[in-house]
């Protein structure tokens, strides 16, 4: 009901044609919104999102987060 908008069971259920994939699929806006704020910090911080995240996937403790 969130993605498509219905406020009330009765209408989301009336109208909802999504399937199981449809959804697998979707992006959801606040996921995209988080991501895009996390990356503003992180480059208004000096640091590199990409590094950042590499270092934290792999626990590469010798790895320099700084960009340049």
């Amino acid at each position: 009901m969130k993605a498509s908008g219905h406020k009330t069971m009765s209408m989301f259920l009336r109208y909802n044609m999504v399937s199981e994939e449809d959804v697998a699929g979707m992006k959801w806006k606040g996921e995209m919104q988080w991501k895009d704020s996390a990356r503003s910090t992180l480059e208004a911080l000096g640091l590199d999102p990409k590094k950042v995240l590499e270092f934290l996937l792999h626990e590469d403790e010798g790895n320099s987060l700084k960009q340049g």
